[in-house]
């Protein structure tokens, strides 16, 4: 298994670290994601990396997420003071 050393001031990282473009001509293919696990262990290995390749959705959205999408575009455009941008 390999051993990622982070650079000084870096405990962990959690999260994408670089996603698939969505048409860009410097886009990567595969998505890089991190993991920090938060355990009780003697362990303090607990940081993962993973490559994820690009897939393509091949089912169609369902009402129920349409409204969710729809719900959260809703939201994020009213922003944090809670009126309509």
């Amino acid at each position: 298994m390999a051993h990622v050393e982070w650079s000084a001031g870096i405990d962990s990282v959690s999260g994408a670290l670089s996603k698939p473009g969505k048409g860009s001509q410097h886009s990567c293919e595969k998505m890089l994601l991190g993991t920090h696990r938060v355990a009780p262990t003697e362990n303090n290995k607990c940081n993962r990396l993973y490559l994820r390749k690009k897939v393509k959705r091949t089912t169609p959205v369902t009402p129920d997420e349409a409204a969710a999408r729809l719900r959260f575009s809703t939201v994020a455009a009213m922003g944090s003071d809670g009126e309509a941008a």
